[in-house]
């Protein structure tokens, strides 16, 4: 399976997207565990990763993650999402260090 770099770059930009969203949602707890705003919280590219289920290709995992960063570029923690190969969202993750 070979993935393009116009593909990674749309992936990291669902997981920003899907970050904004997450964190405007929980802005609350976001401020409590973080200490700041979620507005000034910067993301970072960190990683994406597929994962097969069995043998074949057709049932897999695409997890795609980011780092989050204080506004001084101290890393809080991360942020990462889960797409199925219809690139549905299954599962997504705030954690904070």
């Amino acid at each position: 399976m070979t993935i393009e770099e116009s593909q990674i770059r749309l992936l990291y930009a669902k997981a920003k997207a899907a970050f904004h969203e997450c964190a405007a949602s929980q802005a609350p707890q976001v401020r409590e565990e973080s200490g700041i705003h979620y507005e000034a919280i910067k993301v970072r590219c960190d990683s994406v990763r597929i994962c097969f289920s069995g043998v074949g290709t057709d049932a897999y995992l695409v997890e795609t993650k980011l780092n989050l960063l204080a506004e001084d570029g101290e890393p809080i923690g991360w942020y990462c999402i889960h797409e199925d190969e219809d690139g549905s969202i299954v599962d997504d993750y705030l954690v904070f260090d």
